[in-house]
């Protein structure tokens, strides 16, 4: 989907301005680079004992200034969590699970999730991140439907 994206934008880049005037499925073009920006708008670095989420994110991404009440977490079953802090440095987003009552034996089971909204190009997108119990806690992203 994305090469297939790219080459409709070089593509149109290669018009003259005339003929660019003439295509009339440019707004089908924007929401697909939108798209593109919203699947590519985090990568899950690292996690820590599974009770933090470590996210580098594109220059498409525009943070809220206040992280506070950020991010909120649904545990999965067994698990201890009931927040989620989330803090900003030189492109990393970091979000640490706690769990309100003891955050030195927080527990993060498979099928916790952690929900948030960011602004991607101006647009207001969701996104979840879902705990994984494999062979321990690892952090899927994706743009919440």
């Amino acid at each position: 989907f994305e090469a297939d994206v790219a080459a409709a934008r070089a593509a149109y880049d290669g018009l003259t301005a005339t003929q660019q005037a003439l295509v009339t499925n440019l707004l089908d073009l924007e929401a697909a680079e939108q798209t593109v920006d919203e699947r590519n708008a985090f990568n899950v670095e690292s996690a820590s004992n599974g009770n933090t989420i470590v996210l580098t994110y594109s220059p498409a991404v525009e943070l809220p200034a206040d992280l506070d009440g950020f991010a909120t977490v649904t545990d999965g079953a067994g698990g201890t969590i009931d927040a989620a802090v989330a803090t900003e440095a030189d492109g990393v987003l970091t979000i640490t699970l706690e769990d309100g009552d003891d955050a030195s034996v927080t527990t993060v089971v498979d099928g916790a999730t952690v929900t948030f909204t960011v602004k991607v190009n101006g647009a207001d997108v969701a996104y979840t991140a879902t705990a994984t119990d494999d062979t321990g806690i690892t952090w899927d992203i994706t743009v919440t439907p």
